[in-house]
């Protein structure tokens, strides 16, 4: 049975943070800790204890992270939700685990249950804008079996990889076995957490002489950093570094880099190495280092790490470009960057050759990364750019915000999965553009480069009030390329999604388009919402393609007029080698001069089972467009260029 709480204020906007969740730990100990069944569990001398969030149906984690101890011994803990980790509807499961010494662990609720967390989106496409996106947020408690569904047992959830089992524990340590590591606090060799005690890279520097395995536990408390650490062409393996709960970096001195694991081309890479839970302050006179060149060979696991301070490479220009650099050595290899936080941004250069990249992948990267929960505003250059790199990466969740070339770039074998990515500076509703901001560097909010049939955009939920460019640029060879369940708000008068591709597809018989029942496509975008907001400078087309054969499959298109004289095309072929097709959809637009389609001189358009509502369908001359059973209201063909050339141009209603 639901046994649900109250909460205020439970009618949220999707992905808007709310009141913290909260619990209490309670008995149901083992004798090794002996209380009353029931009664709270003192979390005083506990090592670590943390909130877990899982999608339930997409089997995902959207939280692993340190929660906040409200009152130790009464056993009262809360965690405070970001706004991106309730950016996506369905059930979400939670649970708070607290680990003591000897492997003694305990969950909240106790027992066979689970937190709920229920987003149901309640979109109204005739409202006001700032409605759209409204959302049910129902808080409770439910035993898991309600929950999971048919496997009726707790053990199913699987969270971080580990399951959490009816003894209610989940290891958070990163390896299981620790035998073999040697385990080391810096408060023993006079580095108490107070500041004190000089360079922490020169005692982790000493550990590296004698061991080749270790995990430095920095309690809580700040520990001053004068210096890079470079592990290359050591004996060290495997280094694991743990704040507990949370341990601050304070970078002193002019160097640009925290870490450095390996080469640049993948070689010199140790085994493995884990980041958890560190503050990195770069905020005095270190204000361009960033975290690293992160190089292994086989695991990487970096989680709840922050930058604080603004990189500044346009003072010095010397510094290092990337700000984290991961890559894995091995093709079998996989890391997880997750929940680590950019935030400050670098420095506006004015596009000169300074500029500085968030997180980053690339040609030494031959495994598979996943980028889950990150954030990277205001870089001026790339907020995650991996389209350099031989190996995989998927993006999943995250906030990017407000970087100058694009705030996400993907390539081949790379997937993005639920990010939030929004441009807003100087629009009214954001930031001013700061000093020094070029308007050539206004981004693309996702970049696809080089794409192929592993290249994916499944939920992207993407905002654009005031970047010069086209919300999604699809461009160099694109072969096969896959977008769906995509959210747009767009305010600017460029292309929502702008696929140009330099490969001649055309001369190419495997992307041969047959007609409309053939239509597999070059690239599919399915599904989703684009909703946009016109200006007086509106034209061209929401989906512009180049490419052989695109189809539009199921989504939702609603433009609102801004005012003035405006013309915008829903989907354009652009050249004579462009088809595509638009099927299944629903299609509104207030524009006067607003229309199903723009086809030019020798493109292809097919205009399928489509609910429109819309002025006329527009095609230049010798371009050619095909209208099956659409449900029409004051639709009507027209002609962009001259009425009288409509006779030379080839245009079919019916079936086909």
């Amino acid at each position: 049975m639901s046994t649900h709480k109250p909460r205020p204020d439970h009618i949220r906007k999707r992905g808007d943070s709310y009141i913290p969740i909260e619990e209490t730990f309670r008995g149901e100990p083992p004798d090794s800790r002996p209380i009353d069944d029931g009664d709270p569990l003192d979390l005083s001398d506990a090592l670590s204890v943390r909130f877990y969030l899982v999608h339930t149906a997409r089997n995902e984690t959207i939280v692993n992270d340190v929660a906040t101890i409200e009152d130790a011994t009464t056993g009262e803990v809360s965690y405070q939700l970001e706004a991106d980790q309730l950016s996506r509807t369905g059930t979400h499961a939670g649970v708070f685990i607290a680990r003591f010494e000897g492997d003694q662990q305990w969950s909240a609720p106790r027992g066979n249950q689970v937190i709920t967390i229920e987003v149901v989106d309640v979109p109204d496409a005739d409202g006001n804008p700032d409605d759209i996106e409204r959302v049910d947020v129902e808080i409770g408690v439910l035993d898991a079996q309600e929950v999971i569904g048919g496997t009726g047992s707790f053990e199913a959830l699987s969270i971080a990889g580990q399951d959490v089992a009816t003894e209610d524990y989940v290891d958070t340590l990163p390896y299981d076995d620790l035998e073999d590591w040697s385990m080391f606090n810096p408060a023993d060799a006079g580095y108490p957490g107070d500041g004190s005690g000089g360079d922490l890279m020169d005692y982790i520097r000493d550990l590296i002489v004698d061991h080749d395995r270790i995990y430095l536990v920095l309690p809580d408390g700040t520990y001053n950093v004068e210096s890079e650490l470079s592990v290359r062409d050591t004996n060290l393996e495997r280094l694991v570094i743990d704040g507990r709960p949370k341990a601050t970096l304070n970078v002193n001195g002019r160097f640009h880099k925290l870490f450095v694991t390996g080469d640049y081309d993948g070689s010199n890479a140790i085994e493995s190495l884990g980041l958890y839970n560190l503050d990195i302050d770069i905020s005095g006179d270190s204000n361009d280092c960033g975290i690293g060149r992160i190089t292994v060979e086989d695991s990487l696991d970096i989680e709840n790490v922050q930058l604080i301070g603004q990189r500044d490479r346009v003072t010095d220009a010397t510094g290092d470009r990337f700000t984290l650099l991961c890559q894995i050595a091995s093709e079998s290899g996989h890391g997880t960057v997750r929940n680590v936080h950019l935030r400050d941004g670098s420095v506006p250069n004015g596009y000169g050759n300074n500029e500085v990249t968030g997180f980053s992948a690339d040609s030494g990267h031959h495994g598979t990364i996943d980028w889950i929960g990150c954030e990277a505003h205001g870089f001026s250059d790339y907020g995650l750019f991996v389209n350099g790199s031989p190996g995989s990466n998927r993006v999943i969740g995250g906030l990017y915000k407000n970087d100058a070339k694009a705030n996400v770039r993907i390539g081949r074998n790379d997937t993005v999965e639920n990010p939030v990515s929004i441009f807003n500076l100087g629009h009214s509703s954001g930031p001013a553009r700061p000093d020094g901001w070029d308007s050539q560097m206004d981004p693309n909010l996702l970049s696809i480069s080089d794409s192929n049939g592993a290249t994916s955009v499944q939920g992207a939920k993407l905002i654009n009030l005031s970047s010069t460019n086209a919300t999604v640029a699809a461009r160099q060879n694109v072969e096969t390329l896959r977008i769906t369940d995509l959210e747009v708000y767009h305010e600017v008068p460029y292309e929502v999604i702008r696929i140009t591709s330099s490969r001649n597809s055309i001369a190419d018989d495997n992307y041969e388009y047959r007609n409309y029942q053939d239509n597999e496509g070059t690239v599919r975008i399915e599904g989703g919402m684009i909703y946009e907001v016109s200006n007086d400078s509106v034209e061209n087309r929401a989906i512009d393609s180049n490419v052989h054969n695109v189809v539009v499959d199921g989504i939702t298109y609603i433009c609102k007029d801004g005012g003035g004289e405006q013309y915008r095309a829903v989907v354009g072929a652009s050249t004579d080698r462009s088809k595509i097709t638009i099927q299944n959809s629903n299609i509104i637009s207030e524009l006067s001069g607003g229309t199903a389609c723009r086809v030019d001189t020798g493109g292809t358009v097919n205009v399928v089972r489509n609910s429109l509502d819309i002025e006329y369908y527009s095609i230049g001359y010798g371009g050619s467009l095909r209208l099956v059973d659409n449900d029409e209201v004051n639709s009507a063909i027209g002609h962009y260029d001259d009425p009288a050339n409509w006779a030379a141009n080839y245009v079919e209603r019916g079936n086909f």
